[in-house]
Parts: C-alpha cells; structure tokens; sequence
C-alpha cells in the first residue's frame, strides 16, 4: 500500500509504504441477542488485530486513570452480549465499588454493537444522577395479524402486555399497538445502594447499537449526561429477527413461504422502542440518541490510548461542580 502525504505547514509531498496484513475473523457466528452483526464484526476484528491480549470473553475493562482534573474511574464496556446479563451486571458492581475514590466515573460504550437488554438497563440505577426510581424503556408494536402471530416465538411470556392492546386495534383501527417495557422495572431498581455516588458521564458514538441505545438512552433519560464523539447513536434502537428465523416462524407461509435468492439474508425490525422521562414517546429507532456534549477526536485520541477524550470528560466533572 502507498500512501503520499503533507505535514501540516509544509508543501512538500512524502510518502510511505506498507505491507497489506490480511487477517481472518476467529470462527464462530455470532450469537443472535440482539447484536448489530455489522459492529460486532468490526469489534472483533479490531480487537483481534489491535488488542490480541484482551480476554474476548470479558465485555469490560475498568482503571483509575490520572488526569488534570484529578483521579477519575473509567469503565469500558465493549458487549452487552453475555451469557447471563446479571453476571455483567455483579461485575460492574464490583468494579464502581474499587473506584468509589475518585472525582468522576466515565463509562465508555463506544463501538458497542448491543446485546442483552436486561444487562444494559439493570445497569442504569448504579449510576444515574440523584437515585431516581428507573423507568425501563418501552417497546412497542405495529398492529397486524402477523404480529399477533409471533406470540408464541417470544420467549416464555411471548406477547402477554400487548395482545390485548393489538387485538383491540381491530376495532379501534389504531396504527400501532401500547408500549410496555421489555425488562422488568422490578429488576431495574433492585440495587440502588450500590449506586456510584459522584458524577457520571457516559461517551458514546455513531456505532452504538441495540441494548446500547437502551443504556445511553436510560441514562440520559434519568438525568445522566452523555459526550458523544459523533453527533448521535446509532438508531438501532429495535427487536429483529432475520428473514429465515420469521420464515421458521411463520411455518414457511405467506408472506415467508420462499426463500431469498442467491442465499442472501435481511433483517427486520418487529418492535420498536420509545422514550421515557423528559423524552417520553421519542423513537431511538433511526434517530439514535442525541449526546448532551460533543468532541471531536484528537490525533493523540487515536496514538496514545484516548486521552485528550477521557481528559475532556475529567474536566466536564470539574465544571459541573464550579457550576453548583
């Protein structure tokens, strides 16, 4: 590969030379819990080209990271796609609890493709602001006979909160069907006194997906603020299912009797969510997640590990203390 280039402020023209370095994806497909496949592949990859000695089945990383500002937590979290969802849960536990000292908590889901919903939303009462009683965000569906018939596809309770409101559309002839939450309320305010008692800022970025979107919208939604470092989420904010998985579904009938040609596959998204709180009834699907701050990247962002970014997000704690 050549590449030619310009220093900054000069005119003259340099060039380098590289070898292509051609790597292959670990094998595996990867697991339908409602992941962004095109992000998870982009994370694994990366992780497999840049960051070999990372545990891939560990989905955080946390550290006391120095900065001007003084002493600040960091936690990444690269998946919400986990085996058992209280298990990553127990383990941010544990980990806000070893940075209980510091000036600040960032929590840095950038490039998360999703996962499982439960995980990312029980998440949201150990740091939002002021312990407010978390409201799950809620889903809903567009009333079709197709719908009522993917009740018994979905899990153990299927459709249970929303039959009644999509049977009455019959009736009513209303588009969509009420919105419930996905996760249990119950188990989302089950651990408030493990809550992180100094500020919190989440980052996030244009590759945050899915359960992601759940999370920083949770977040945000509860009085958290977010630095994004594009100027909105993703806007996968939905329940799919690919086109074969609807097809085995629907016993092979119409409209899911043939098969895409050429061995090709598409995903559809079934059920959508909205917000709650100040955003309440705001889709997150295609409209993502709009961050309270914005940054763009540094040159040293990318060469030394984020470090202007976490330096940012340190000082923003310090402002909204000088602010009190």
């Amino acid at each position: 590969m050549h590449v030619t280039y310009r220093l900054p402020g000069q005119t003259k023209l340099r060039e380098a030379r590289f070898d292509w370095l051609v790597a292959t994806m670990p094998t595996g497909d990867i697991p339908r819990r409602g992941l962004a496949p095109e992000i998870e592949n982009l994370r694994r990859l990366n992780a497999l080209l840049f960051k070999p000695e990372v545990d891939p089945s560990n989905p955080l990383v946390a550290k006391e990271i120095s900065t001007p500002d003084g002493p600040v937590g960091y936690i990444r979290i690269f998946t919400f796609d986990v085996p058992v969802a209280d298990d990553l849960v127990d383990a941010f536990v544990k980990h806000v609890n070893r940075l209980r000292n510091t000036k600040g908590l960032i929590v840095d889901v950038r490039d998360n493709a999703g996962g499982r919903t439960r995980a990312a939303e029980r998440l949201i009462q150990l740091i939002a602001p002021g312990r407010p009683q978390i409201q799950p965000e809620r889903l809903y569906f567009v009333n079709t006979p197709l719908s009522l018939r993917l009740d018994t596809r979905l899990g153990p309770e299927g459709l249970s909160s929303w039959i009644e409101s999509i049977t009455r559309s019959i009736e009513t002839g209303a588009t969509f069907s009420a919105s419930f939450p996905y996760t249990d309320p119950k188990a989302c305010n089950d651990l408030g006194s493990a809550v992180y008692a100094g500020p919190v800022i989440v980052i996030a970025n244009a590759l945050c997906y899915s359960a992601t979107e759940y999370f920083v919208a949770g977040f945000q939604d509860h009085g958290g603020k977010v630095l994004g470092t594009d100027e909105s989420t993703g806007g996968g904010g939905a329940n799919v299912r690919s086109y074969s998985e609807l097809r085995n579904y629907f016993g092979r009938k119409p409209p899911f009797e043939n098969k895409l040609p050429n061995g090709a596959e598409l995903r559809v998204a079934f059920r959508r969510a909205m917000r709650v709180g100040p955003q309440a009834g705001n889709e997150i699907e295609d409209f993502g997640v709009t961050p309270d701050y914005c940054y763009e990247m540094t040159r040293d962002d990318l060469l030394r590990g984020n470090i202007d970014l976490i330096n940012h997000a340190a000082n923003l704690f310090t402002k909204k203390r000088r602010a009190k």
